[in-house]
C-alpha cells in the first residue's frame, strides 16, 4: 500500500494525484479555494465528463455550489447549470445514483451523483456530467466515483468545519465580494476600493443612488469593514419619525418624561454609541429633525427628554438619499449646514444596468435565500438568461429580487423559460387599470392610452400613471409622495379615491 506525504499530511493507500488533491483541499483558505482541486480530481475520474459540480450543505442548512467546466475555470453562474431535482435527492440522503439527460429548454447530459455526510451535520454532493447524447454511467463507474468522492469528502470536511468555527475573512476589494457586496463590475470595484480607503475614518458619509440599488447594503459594508464592526449598526428611515416624537426617537427619554413614558428608552444615538447610525432617505427629514441632528453632531452629546444630564456619544453617521439634496438645499428644503456635515464623503451606488457583471452573483444570492426559505429553485433556460442580461432593471436589485421570487413561485415546469421570465417582468410595469401598458426606463415613463378616448379620459389616464409611478417609487409612503409631487396630502387622498388606486400585496416590498 503506497503512502504519499505532503508536508505534515500522510495519506496511505492513495495515488499521488489524489493525495495531492486532498492536500490542496485541506490547505485551502476557503470553500471556494477547496472546490478547485476537488472538482479537478472529480473530472479525472471520468475522461468523458465535460463538467463537474460540488455542493456543500452546512450544518445550518445553507447550500453552496461550485462547478468546473472544460474551460478550466470555476463556473460563475453555477446555480443556472445545476440539475436541482437530482441535487435535492442527494442532499436528502441518497448516496449514489445516475440520471439520464434532460431535454427541452436547457438540455443536460447524463450525470452521476455521489454524496457523503460530514461530521458536523452537513453533507457534500459531487456530480459528473457528460455531453448531451453521450452514453450513461454504469455500475462500475458509479462505484469508482463513490469511492473517490468519499475520500474527497473527508478533505472537504476539514474546510467545512474550519469555516464554521473560524469564518474566513471577507474578500479584498479587488475580489468578487466585499463585506456582502458583489463587486465583479468595474463600477462596484471602484466603490469598494473607496470604502476600503475611508473605512477607519470617522468622516460622515452620504450615499446617493436610485431606488432599490442597495444603499443600505453599502452602509452596512462600510460598518462591517470599519474598526466599529463589533459595535451596533442602527438604521432609521427619516420619513418614519413623527415630528412630535423626534427628540425622543433620537435621544431617548426618562421614565415619566411625558404621558405614556412608562419606561425609560434609549434613543438612536445611544443605541449606536461606538458604532454606526444609518439615516435612510435624509431628504424626508423634517425641519425639526434636521435641527436636532445638526446640534447633536456639533456637540457630540444630547440630553434625553425629561433628564437633566446630557449623554456623550461616539457615533459615525452614514446617510442615504434618493432625492437630489443639493437641489433641496438650493431651494431651501434642506439645511445647508447639516448637509455639508453629513456629506463629508459622498458615494454613488451604480444602478444595476451599469453593473451587469454582478448579475450572476446577485441572482445566486437571491436564489440561495429563496432556497433557504423552502422555495423550490429551478434553473433558467439559456434564452431566459439572455433576456435577464438584456433587461435594463429600472427597479435595480430590489426589482431583481421581486421578479425572481415570483418567477420561482409561479413557474410550473422543470425550468424557467424566457416567456415566464418576461411575463413576471411585465407585471412590474403593468398599470392597475384596463391593461394599458406603463413602461419605465432610465429616461422616463411611457404610457399607452386609447387614442380614441376623450381629452378628459386621456388626461385622467396620464394622471393615474404619474400617481402610480410615484407611489411605487416611494413604496406607498404617502408623506414621500406628497413631497415628491408637491401636492397637499388631502389632495393625494382625493386623487387615490378618484382613480381607485389601492395598494396591492407586494407593492411595498417589491421593486
Amino acid at each position: 500500500m503506497a503512502t504519499v506525504t505532503h508536508g505534515a499530511l500522510s495519506v496511505a493507500g492513495l495515488d499521488a494525484a489524489r493525495a495531492s488533491a486532498c492536500w490542496a483541499i485541506v490547505s485551502a483558505a476557503s470553500m471556494e479555494e477547496a472546490a478547485r482541486p476537488a472538482l479537478v480530481e472529480a473530472l479525472r475520474e471520468d475522461s468523458d465528463a465535460t463538467c463537474a459540480f460540488m455542493s456543500v450543505r452546512s450544518a445550518d442548512g445553507a447550500v453552496r455550489s461550485f462547478g468546473k467546466g472544460s474551460d478550466g475555470g470555476l463556473i460563475q453562474d453555477v446555480s443556472f447549470r445545476l440539475n436541482h431535482r437530482a441535487l435535492r435527492r442527494a442532499l436528502a440522503g441518497e448516496d449514489a445514483f445516475a440520471v439520464s439527460g434532460m431535454h427541452g429548454g436547457e438540455a443536460l447530459g447524463p450525470e452521476l451523483f455521489a454524496a457523503a455526510d460530514l461530521c458536523d451535520g452537513g453533507r457534500v454532493v459531487f456530480s459528473l456530467r457528460r455531453p448531451i447524447g453521450a452514453s450513461g454511467f454504469g455500475a462500475r463507474e458509479n462505484a469508482a466515483l463513490s469511492a473517490a468522492m468519499r475520500v474527497l469528502a473527508r478533505a472537504i470536511e476539514c474546510v467545512a468545519v474550519r469555516e464554521r468555527y473560524l469564518p474566513a475573512p471577507p474578500s479584498a476589494p479587488d475580489g468578487d465580494t466585499y463585506h456582502g457586496l458583489c463587486c465583479r463590475s468595474p463600477a462596484m470595484r471602484e466603490l469598494c476600493a473607496t470604502i476600503e480607503k475611508i473605512k477607519n475614518t470617522d468622516f460622515s458619509v452620504c450615499i446617493a443612488g436610485e431606488s432599490g440599488s442597495g444603499k443600505e447594503l453599502v452602509a452596512r459594508a462600510i460598518h462591517a469593514a470599519s474598526r466599529r464592526a463589533d459595535k451596533a449598526f442602527v438604521a432609521e428611515s427619516c420619513g418614519s419619525v413623527a415630528e412630535s416624537l423626534v427628540e425622543s426617537e433620537l435621544f431617548g427619554h426618562a421614565k415619566g418624561a411625558f404621558t405614556g413614558a412608562h419606561e425609560a428608552k434609549e434613543g438612536l444615538f445611544a443605541r449606536a454609541d461606538g458604532g454606526t447610525l444609518f439615516l435612510d432617505e435624509i431628504g424626508d427629514m423634517s425641519p425639526v429633525m434636521q435641527a436636532k441632528v445638526l446640534r447633536a453632531i456639533q456637540e457630540g452629546e444630547a440630553r434625553p427628554v425629561g433628564s437633566d444630564r446630557a449623554r456623550k456619544f461616539d457615533v459615525r453617521i452614514i446617510a442615504s438619499s434618493l432625492r437630489d439634496i443639493e437641489q433641496m438645499v438650493a431651494e431651501g428644503g434642506f439645511r445647508s449646514d447639516l448637509y455639508w456635515r453629513l456629506n463629508v464623503i459622498g458615494l454613488q451606488v451604480p444602478p444595476l444596468r451599469e453593473r451587469k457583471e454582478d448579475l450572476p452573483a446577485l441572482v445566486r444570492a437571491v436564489l440561495g435565500g429563496l432556497a433557504g426559505e423552502g422555495v423550490r429553485v429551478k434553473p433558467f433556460s439559456e434564452s431566459a438568461l439572455r433576456a435577464m442580461e438584456e433587461y435594463h432593471w429600472p427597479g435595480n436589485v430590489r426589482q431583481l429580487a421581486s421578479v425572481l421570487r415570483r418567477v420561482m413561485t409561479a413557474g410550473e415546469g422543470r425550468e424557467i423559460g424566457k416567456k415566464e421570465f418576461q411575463a413576471q417582468v411585465a407585471r412590474e410595469g403593468a398599470s392597475q387599470w384596463r391593461g394599458e401598458g406603463l413602461v419605465r426606463d432610465e429616461s422616463g415613463i411611457s404610457l399607452r392610452i386609447p387614442a380614441r378616448a376623450s381629452f378628459k379620459a386621456q388626461i385622467a389616464e396620464c394622471e393615474k400613471a404619474i400617481l402610480l409611478n410615484a407611489l411605487r417609487e416611494h413604496r406607498w409612503n404617502k408623506s414621500r409622495v406628497t413631497r415628491a409631487l408637491k401636492i397637499p396630502r388631502q389632495s393625494l387622498y382625493n386623487k387615490l379615491a378618484e382613480h381607485g388606486l389601492v395598494e396591492e400585496d407586494g407593492d411595498r416590498t417589491g421593486a
